[in-house]
């Protein structure tokens, strides 16, 4: 059965998390064994702890996916087992644990009837939805953050998050800088008076100067390391492609809807990725397009809260459940039971 939900994978901080180099081969050589089993005892001494069984299955499914790096794999399991809900340091970390909440919850409630993620979420979303292997997007995300640090160091630039500012004023503000020369552009659109930018340092800094002409209170400047989402990833995009253009995709089982074109994937999925990187996320939009399509329930899978805030502040009235631990599990199970 279908639940009548839509699932929402994580919120990505906008810094451009890396993953080590070498992660998503699979890599079971000889050699490694004796990682892999001193890996799977570490999960051990975790389960022992009082986890259930079925955490300890989700967790070593994917642990030999990281067998390069024991400690890489040691902090997974942690943050797996011990302290979900605490914010990771690694984007692989991010896609791993969404995915396996994810895992475990569709064997309590099958699947919704679509899906979104944010940023870096939505390769977890297409993950979920059987469009592509789960290691061919570790892989891809490993090359994605490399190839957004990279682009990130080529230009001194960052974010902003916009106070008191709506989407038309946060778009007059990036055209008058536009205009005169500058480089600025709206990056996220993720809820109602959530809206960031993304330019060059001193763009931003102009934007602070200037932000009250167009109705906008004040500008926060973000503690990122790039201008995420804006033309300024158009390296990234470049260097992402051999990666994207070798990984298999295939239909997916439910809608995932895009960040680049709030609709859901359809054609050329991995294309629409690439203009990920350099075209803002409309995730406000993406939420407000679900629930006119039918969805009443959300839920957020991943660490943090995030996307369910941004749900309740997209579409008023809206149920959003959090499943951010497998604790959260049994009684956001229950509660999509009621209301299906």
């Amino acid at each position: 059965m279908k639940i009548h939900a839509a699932l929402l994978l994580i919120f990505l901080s906008a810094s451009p998390l890396v993953a080590p180099a070498e992660l998503g081969a699979r890599m079971l050589r000889p050699e490694d064994e004796a990682k892999i089993a001193s890996e799977r005892n570490y999960a051990d001494r975790l389960y022992e702890i009082g986890k259930s069984e079925e955490a300890k299955a989700i967790y070593l499914k994917i642990a030999p996916y990281f067998t390069n790096d024991f400690m890489f794999n040691k902090r997974l399991a942690h943050c797996f087992f011990v302290s979900p809900k605490k914010e990771m340091a690694d984007a692989a970390h991010y896609y791993a644990l969404a995915y396996a909440l994810w895992t475990a919850l569709a064997a309590r409630v099958g699947p919704p009837v679509a899906a979104a993620g944010h940023s870096l979420g939505e390769y977890t979303a297409l993950a979920a939805a059987g469009s592509l292997e789960f290691g061919d997007g570790l892989r891809l995300v490993a090359a994605r953050g490399r190839a957004m640090a990279a682009a990130a160091d080529a230009t001194a630039s960052g974010m902003a998050a916009l106070i008191g500012g709506d989407d038309d004023a946060a778009e007059a503000l990036a055209a008058a800088r536009r205009a005169a020369g500058g480089q600025l552009w709206v990056a996220n659109r993720n809820a109602p008076g959530q809206v960031v930018v993304a330019g060059g340092l001193d763009d931003l800094e102009w934007a602070g100067e200037h932000a009250r002409d167009h109705g906008i209170r004040r500008v926060v400047p973000l503690n990122v390391a790039g201008a995420f989402h804006s033309p300024l990833m158009a390296g990234a995009a470049g260097s992402l492609r051999a990666a994207v253009e070798v990984t298999v995709w295939r239909p997916t089982q439910f809608a995932v809807w895009a960040n680049a074109t709030a609709r859901p994937h359809a054609g050329d999925i991995g294309e629409v990725l690439l203009a990920q990187l350099t075209s803002p996320v409309r995730f406000a939009e993406i939420l407000q397009g679900m629930a006119a399509s039918g969805v009443g329930v959300f839920v957020h899978v991943g660490p943090g809260d995030v996307t369910a805030g941004l749900a309740r502040k997209s579409v008023e009235g809206t149920e959003a459940l959090v499943v951010s631990s497998l604790d959260d599990i049994g009684p956001v199970a229950e509660r999509l039971g009621a209301v299906a």
